[in-house]
């Protein structure tokens, strides 16, 4: 993973643990999406389950969906840099990302 990549990340990992919206969720890189979700339990086992994603469209500039069914992500209509993104996650958009 480059170092952008990673500074990225990093960053999105503060931004979810700072709020008590989004503590708890993880974040990772695949191509030039971020992914957010969170860990589930079932008998036993945990998975982690894909819950929203960034998919970068400029330098700064990112796009948001979220998966209702795995493997299919869903458009919404916002786009802004991270934080933007992060606080509307953890604000209007909160029911998309609350722990199950």
């Amino acid at each position: 993973m480059d170092f952008e990549k990673q500074a990225a990340l990093s960053r999105l990992q503060r931004l979810l643990d700072e709020n008590e919206a989004t503590a708890g969720m993880y974040a990772r890189a695949h191509g030039k999406n971020l992914i957010m979700g969170r860990e589930d339990t079932y008998e036993g086992t945990t998975e982690k389950v894909d819950m929203v994603r960034l998919t970068r469209q400029t330098q700064s500039r990112f796009a948001l969906r979220y998966t209702r069914h795995p493997g299919r992500w869903e458009r919404l209509p916002f786009t802004g840099d991270m934080t933007e993104l992060v606080q509307l996650l953890q604000g209007s958009l909160a029911h998309v990302v609350a722990p199950f």
